[in-house]
């Protein structure tokens, strides 16, 4: 664990695996390691510092430096405009090269992605919105007949001539 505190670095094994091997206790480790020697020449370590960044992930919380969204709202139906600022942080040791790296790799990656997420979003709460304005007549649960007797033979005659209209209406329809 001699990357811990690096940022730049990639550790996933965290606290449970630390309990796991304080747990276990076995003198030979089998966390999947790698080890590649370098030559000492410029050329090598130069590829070796590449494949190192390459290897590494960079979050976008390391290189964000602000973040705004202004929201601009219209009377008009689905007229809306967010409009997002993001100022980026670069370190020296990214070096140009990397710069353009990590911009061109938020424009194909993260960019995309966010406005799925937000999509996503945005949909699941036009969903939930939609379903508590839905209205759903209740039912009469209370036992008492009503006069049962008078209402179904009203909705009887109703249905009977409904039907008739229907039928008429279909009858010029055809002709």
């Amino acid at each position: 664990f001699h990357f811990g505190g690096r940022g730049e670095i990639n550790v996933t094994l965290g606290v449970p695996r630390l309990r796991k091997l304080l747990i276990v206790a076995s003198i030979n480790v089998k966390t999947t390691t790698i080890q590649v020697p370098i030559l000492r020449s410029s050329s090598a370590l130069c590829k070796a510092k590449r494949l190192q960044r390459r290897w590494s992930r960079l979050l976008f919380s390391q290189v964000l430096k602000n973040l705004n969204i202004h929201e601009k709202l219209s009377l008009k139906l689905n007229d809306h405009k967010h409009t997002y600022k993001i100022e980026f942080y670069f370190d020296e040791k990214y070096g140009e090269k990397q710069l353009n790296e990590i911009i061109c790799s938020f424009e194909t990656y993260f960019i995309p992605r966010l406005c799925r997420s937000i999509n996503k979003k945005r949909k699941e709460l036009t969903t939930s919105a939609l379903l508590r304005s839905a209205h759903i007549p209740e039912k009469d649960d209370d036992d008492d007949d009503d006069n049962n007797n008078n209402n179904n033979e009203e909705n009887e005659t109703d249905d009977e001539e409904t039907m008739q209209d229907t039928q008429d209406e279909n009858d010029q329809t055809n002709t």
